[in-house]
């Protein structure tokens, strides 16, 4: 078998774990879990075939975004979570979200905050 296209993701949630933030503070840090690779299920002469080993979703870069259309990477935000330190403070409307590196591919915006 070959993919065409890399295997959708499951569980790619980020949550925020402060409150509210106030002009110029440096908000909470944001959670994110780690998702995995969904697979289909291959049916041939009616006999299931075995999922092919896949490796986790294992690399994110964090970027953060004034407007929701321009993103620039977060230095050094390429853990699963967000530290509010690494945001630093907000004095404006400010997005982020997480980029999912895969084996063979990148996938965006699945849970973007």
């Amino acid at each position: 078998m070959v993919w065409a296209n890399p295997p959708d993701t499951l569980g790619n949630t980020i949550t925020y774990q402060g409150v509210s933030i106030c002009p110029g503070a440096t908000p909470g840090d944001i959670i994110g879990s780690v998702p995995a690779y969904t697979l289909p299920t291959v049916v041939r002469n009616n006999s299931a075939s075995s999922y092919p080993a896949f490796p986790s979703a294992a690399s994110y870069q964090w970027q953060i975004s004034p407007d929701s259309t321009n993103w620039t990477n977060i230095n050094g935000a390429t853990g699963q979570n967000l530290s509010g330190a690494q945001i630093g403070a907000i004095t404006q409307t400010t997005y982020i979200r997480r980029i999912i590196g895969g084996d063979a591919c990148i996938l965006a915006g699945a849970a973007d905050r």
